[in-house]
């Protein structure tokens, strides 16, 4: 498949040179309570022999302006994948790769050693890009994931897509909008925003992680302190493949209407007890709008898609 263009804000990158790293946040968490809410590997060295995997048939990019377009296709072989096209702060296994590729000729490749609680080593961070998110804004975040038959994941909930909350004027922590992967559970996505610590789980077995092939997951927050069932606008929306998993509009999105979002973490944390594996996992194309894409799913939402 061919390249996503890329397409960026020329004020995005002008505000980005001038911007100091923004502040790493550290994860010291317990296990999480049991589900709740509606319906719904390490594998060591790649081998060298294995040829790059094509995305979905059909798969093409929506028509939209990104802040952050991430294919990773920048660099050698073996660096990080950090700048421009990767994320801002890559984690030390965080590697450019064309073991399984979903677009171009690179992908990075995610690692995590045994016995490693994750942090450092397993994703990254995209923070400057991203900017400061305040009441009334709206985000939408496609990745593309490939797993591999040999990954293994933690038996309980594993973090995936994380937007960390802050109070305003530099305050504290308010804590992540979580999307979990939870493989070995029925309903195998889950969400919370710690803001509000409310379980949400979603989809069927049908929809859990699809194993040594690409899949692509979205996922909207309209950033708000009132829930639309409340008369507010927070909302949240996943997407599997284009398929809508589910919608939640009874929990907030901040926690004051003053408070901000900023740091987007992918992956980061492996669970509390270390990896039982060195084991690697790949992403691709990574991308963030904070525009209205004009894609619409099934429903009418707006959406990146494919």
């Amino acid at each position: 498949m061919s390249d996503m263009p890329k397409i960026a804000s020329l004020a995005s990158i002008l505000l980005c040179l001038g911007c100091a790293p923004a502040e790493i946040a550290t994860d010291a968490e317990v296990d999480a309570p049991a589900d709740s809410g509606r319906v719904m590997s390490d594998a060591s060295a790649p081998d060298a022999g294995d040829a790059p995997d094509a995305g979905p048939a059909g798969a093409g990019p929506a028509s939209a302006a990104f802040v952050v377009d991430a294919d990773f296709e920048d660099g050698a072989l073996g660096d990080p994948c950090g700048g421009a096209d990767g994320f801002d702060e890559p984690f030390s296994l965080s590697v450019r790769d064309d073991t399984h590729v979903f677009e171009g000729e690179t992908a990075c490749r995610l690692g995590v050693n045994e016995g490693s609680l994750g942090f450092g080593q397993l994703g990254g961070i995209i923070n400057r890009r991203l900017g400061e998110l305040s009441r009334g804004d709206e985000l939408w975040l496609r990745i593309s994931l490939y797993v591999p038959s040999d990954y293994v994941f933690t038996s309980g909930r594993s973090k995936f897509l994380r937007l960390r909350t802050y109070a305003a004027d530099d305050g504290p922590s308010r804590g992540y909008l979580d999307w979990y992967l939870a493989p070995n559970h029925d309903r195998p996505h889950a969400w919370i925003y710690e803001g509000s610590h409310m379980w949400r789980s979603y989809g069927s077995p049908e929809d859990n992680i699809q194993r040594d092939t690409w899949e692509t997951y979205e996922i909207y927050y309209f950033l708000d302190d009132t829930p639309v069932d409340e008369g507010g606008e927070a909302r949240v929306r996943l997407w599997k493949d284009g398929v809508l998993l589910g919608e939640i509009t009874d929990q907030r999105t901040l926690v004051e209407a003053t408070d901000v979002a900023r740091n987007l973490l992918i992956f980061t944390y492996y669970d509390n007890d270390g990896a039982p594996r060195s084991q690697n996992l790949w992403i691709d194309r990574l991308q963030v709008a904070l525009e209205e894409p004009p894609g619409r799913d099934a429903d009418g939402n707006p959406y990146l898609g494919l």
